[in-house]
């Protein structure tokens, strides 16, 4: 199962047309896609078997994610929330992997501790610098998107 979804990643990240743009520069984006693929079969392992060994290579996953992007925050946040949601719509032994999934968060929060002040920083940074190119539009989006995929629509 973990080996047809880390398949299925690399085949995304394969035709992904953001991460073909972006593979050009050398930053952080490919360690972002893996990091994300690595975490959601953790999240599946985990689901499989709870237990310590899932719960700490959660947290590693979830750990190194967080201190490759400010935007894996929310990413991680929304599985939490996800998982959360999927745990208690079935009643399935949820009292064991509710322990073992907050064991994982905890060990992730500790992992993550050291980076929140600059994490702090580089949000307010953003915000204040940032200035966009044109005003948001649904039709800069839809072009944005257009010459992403498609090339340079006239």
């Amino acid at each position: 199962m973990v080996h047809a979804i880390c398949s299925r990643g690399v085949v995304l990240l394969a035709v992904n047309p953001f991460h073909v743009y972006y593979s050009i520069e050398a930053r952080h984006y490919s360690m972002y896609f893996a990091l994300s693929v690595f975490y959601l079969a953790s999240f599946i392992q985990m689901h499989k078997a709870a237990c310590l060994k899932t719960s700490i290579i959660l947290a590693i996953f979830q750990g190194l994610l967080l201190y490759t992007h400010p935007i894996a925050l929310f990413y991680c946040i929304t599985m939490n929330a996800v998982y959360l949601l999927l745990l208690f719509s079935f009643h399935d032994a949820v009292r064991d992997k509710v322990k073992f999934f907050a064991i994982g968060n905890i060990i992730t929060g500790i992992l993550f501790l050291p980076w929140v002040i600059t994490y702090l920083h580089q949000i307010k940074y953003t915000y204040e610098n940032f200035i966009w190119a044109f005003t948001p539009s649904i039709t800069g989006a839809i072009k944005t998107w257009g010459s992403i995929t498609l090339g340079h629509l006239n």
